[in-house]
């Protein structure tokens, strides 16, 4: 849970945000996904994007609605945090994803 603030922060922005100065950047795929499963929830339950039926809407758009909303992508060390662990999971998917 202490690694949830931002995406998990550098010692450095710990430091900046008055948090104890430790390193809570992410490290396991698990805590990763978590944090990306977090954000796309809040776009969905904030109604940035009406799924309406398609799941992938809230993934496919995830990248141009951090940008266009910055209470999502915060800033742009946890913007960038954001879309890696997007980049890293939706490759994932897309490797493991079932040959027709």
């Amino acid at each position: 849970m202490e690694k949830h603030i931002r995406g998990g922060l550098t010692k450095d922005e710990a430091e900046e945000l008055g948090l104890p100065v430790k390193d809570y950047s992410l490290k396991t795929l698990e805590e990763k996904i978590v944090i990306y499963a977090d954000r796309l929830v809040d776009i969905i339950t904030d109604g940035i994007v009406n799924i309406g039926g398609d799941e992938k809407k809230a993934e496919r758009r995830f990248e141009e609605i951090l940008r266009e909303y910055p209470k999502y992508g915060k800033n742009e060390k946890t913007l960038k945090r954001y879309i890696g662990y997007h980049r890293e999971i939706q490759g994932l998917m897309r490797k493991r994803a079932p040959s027709p």
